[in-house]
């Protein structure tokens, strides 16, 4: 009918986006390969690189949509969000009130793909395991390839999304 153009496919591309520093401690992002694992409302395990992280009424470490960690991790009561520490290998501390050393509260571990690309979309920065993607590779960060950690910090837009930005705000060109 029209000769217009129309989308046929889209392939993902997880290169490492640019890192932005912030002031919540909770804020995490994964530097080199892996995912952050979480529970969905299902039951089933969703991946993300999206390290807004946020503690719920609960006191669970809980991204932005109120999912939990896989495994989850909770911060005591009596310990200020503000005492809250993730080492690069992801182990989770946390300093009670009063106390002088922080007590070792949870470890966040990673997930890796054969192929992160066939991994699928089910919106919001979540993805879910598909047959193209492989089976999660899961492991502590730092180890057998996985990226670190790194507190206070997360991960902007890669290149492509710098790109697709600037195409539609017209600020140059391809």
């Amino acid at each position: 009918m029209g000769h217009g153009a129309r989308l046929s496919a889209t392939n993902r591309i997880f290169t490492q986006g640019n890192n932005q520093t912030t002031d919540n401690p909770t804020d995490v992002m994964v530097d080199g390969e892996g995912f952050l694992q979480i529970t969905m409302p299902d039951g089933t395990i969703g991946y993300t690189r999206d390290g807004s992280l946020k503690l719920d009424s609960n006191r669970r470490l809980v991204t932005t949509e109120g999912y939990p960690l896989e495994p989850e991790i909770y911060i005591p009561e009596n310990a200020p969000s503000d005492t809250i520490t993730i080492a690069s290998d992801g182990r989770v501390s946390a300093k009670a009130a009063g106390a002088t050393t922080p007590e070792e509260v949870g470890q966040i571990t990673l997930a890796r793909f054969v192929n992160p690309s066939g991994l699928m979309s089910i919106g919001n920065n979540l993805f879910e395991q598909s047959a193209a993607s492989g089976d999660p590779i899961v492991g502590n960060p730092g180890e057998d390839g996985a990226g670190k950690l790194v507190q206070n910090s997360l991960e902007m837009s890669n290149e492509i999304g710098e790109k697709m930005e600037k195409m539609v705000f017209g600020e140059g060109v391809l």
